[in-house]
């Protein structure tokens, strides 16, 4: 019988191995040069959302210190630190840190990069007033444990901002059938599709198909995992979506990625007023209030 601790970590070691080997991959996606791909403009559109909203935070709220678990190449980390706050970014990629660290040393900018699990955070307890978790999440099979590591690490009434992907957003219903595992993940069938994904991965060490087509970590139903937050604890839970994409009928490149990112500006801006196009975003972001 298979250990579940040996299976849970060793998905786990694939997706940190993913990041490691694409370390650079994931630092220059935020760079002007990959602007024009929809993984770059959602991944900026999130990263300027989020020095947006703990901006709002620091004018009605005191904030000194955020913490970025999953700080990847520390892009939202030392932009941050530009801007005065005090901030510590972590993440399980060894070669992402060193990254990070790399990136910061020539600047001056102080941002303390640490290697460490999302569920043992090297924090005091009560000791930031934000953290932002930036496609972390969807990358954990139980968050459980981060979701708790992060109310720890918080003050009361501190603030959690988390992007996540989501399972019934237009991106997967547009790709079926290639997308069909990122359905069946959420059934009955979870276990056979994850068994028949683990023997791909053992054989390839790479997911199953493509990253933008099969996910790998988990997704979650927008109201749902709103409620999943509620129930953990969180208070004014609050999610909206970023970006709509990217749109590959059948799993097929067949829409230029401008095309997508203009539709999905188009989608955003119709998102304020018609609240239920929240709920298809691809990228959705939540904020949740730690109660005390």
């Amino acid at each position: 019988m298979t250990d579940p601790a040996n299976a849970r970590t060793t998905e786990q070691d694939i997706t940190r191995r993913h990041f490691d080997a694409a370390s650079d991959y994931w630092q220059r996606i935020y760079d002007d040069d990959f602007a024009a791909t929809f993984t770059g403009y959602s991944l900026r559109t999130a990263h300027h959302h989020i020095l947006d909203q703990i901006a709002a935070l620091a004018a009605t709220d005191r904030v000194q210190r955020v913490i970025d678990v999953g700080c990847g190449a520390g892009v939202t980390a030392l932009a941050l630190a530009e801007r005065g706050y005090t901030v510590s970014g972590v993440d399980s990629a060894p070669r992402m840190i060193e990254r990070a660290r790399a990136t910061a040393e020539p600047t001056g900018i102080a941002v303390d990069f640490t290697v460490a699990a999302a569920d043992r955070l090297p924090y005091a307890s009560a000791s930031a007033e934000v953290v932002i978790a930036l496609g972390l999440l969807s990358n954990l099979r139980d968050d459980g444990p981060a979701l708790a590591e992060i109310w720890r690490v918080l003050k009361p009434g501190g603030r959690l901002l988390a992007t996540v992907a989501n399972l019934v957003g237009v991106d997967v219903w547009v790709a079926l059938p290639a997308s069909a595992p990122i359905l069946l993940n959420s059934t009955r069938l979870r276990v056979p599709t994850r068994r028949l994904g683990n023997v791909a991965r053992r054989l390839t060490g790479r997911p199953i198909k493509p990253a933008h087509v099969l996910r790998f970590g988990r997704s979650v139903i927008p109201p749902r995992y709103a409620d999943h937050l509620r129930a953990a604890g969180w208070r004014e839970v609050t999610y909206q979506a970023l970006a709509f994409g990217p749109l590959h009928p059948f799993g097929l490149r067949l829409i230029r990625d401008a095309r997508t990112i203009r539709i999905s500006d188009g989608i955003v801006r119709r998102a304020d007023r018609w609240q239920w196009l929240h709920n298809i975003g691809a990228l959705v972001i939540y904020s949740a209030r730690r109660a005390g």
